[in-house]
């Protein structure tokens, strides 16, 4: 099955234009990867990652489709990341989610702060994620390789995330609203909560360019996320 891709990210400004997301989406375009109508924008601050993707998995358009939820500062410089997708997607048929890195097995590791890769066991990190800290696309550009890539993970960066509509909807896996944190943790909920209901999650080789430095001070928005993954995810998980 050869299955088309939809294009989703959120972003607080009025319009998409301007965006690292949108320049991706018109690259995309421009050497037909994706259809000219395959893709959308959320353009607000005040409704959460969670609910933002929620409501796009609802939507008709992406019924049958792979669905790319990037942020608004990622760059898919994939030339064959349909191919790639769909050949994940056919030959395990419990995949339901790609991503660019994860980790293959948690740990309670004692720290305060969910990261997820303090949380993987040494040993187990899946991918790579290639930072850009400058003004332009080729200044400073960082690659960290955490390890191979092909394998199942348990949680995975929310950077990108390729998700199997059909698959998602099927076992009904859904973003946790519930979240007191709008843009934090919305990704480590889903992955476990794709855990819970045996949906599978895979790291495969994609290549983007993620244009941002990630955590660099603990916001509130953090904080609460992070105090409601412990509470509502870890410890359920290490009390099975």
């Amino acid at each position: 099955m050869d299955r088309e891709l939809f294009v989703y990210f959120s972003t607080p400004k009025d319009t998409p234009d301007g965006t690292e997301a949108k320049r991706c989406v018109d690259k995309l375009v421009e050497t037909s990867i994706i259809k000219e109508d395959c893709w959308d924008c959320h353009t607000s601050n005040n409704d959460s990652l969670a609910k933002v993707y929620n409501d796009i998995l609802k939507d008709d358009r992406v019924t049958g489709k792979i669905l790319m939820l990037i942020h608004s500062d990622v760059v898919v410089d994939d030339l064959f990341v349909k191919d790639k997708l769909n050949t994940r997607f056919n030959k395990n048929r419990m995949a339901g989610m790609v991503g660019i890195a994860g980790g293959k097995q948690i740990y309670n590791n004692g720290k305060k702060l969910q990261l997820w890769h303090q949380m993987t066991v040494p040993g187990k990190l899946e991918g790579e994620v290639t930072n850009n800290y400058g003004d332009d696309i080729l200044a400073q550009v960082c690659t960290t390789r955490f390890g191979g890539t092909g394998d199942r993970v348990i949680i995975a960066d929310g950077c990108f995330m390729a998700l199997n509509v059909d698959v998602i909807r099927k076992y009904d896996v859904t973003f946790d609203e519930k979240c007191p944190s709008k843009f934090n943790f919305y990704d480590l909920n889903f992955c476990l909560r794709c855990y819970d209901k045996g949906v599978e999650i895979y790291v495969d080789p994609i290549h983007i360019l993620h244009r941002s430095v990630g955590l660099t001070r603990l916001t509130q928005d953090f904080v609460l996320g992070n105090e409601y993954f412990k509470n509502n995810y870890i410890r359920k998980l290490w009390e099975r």
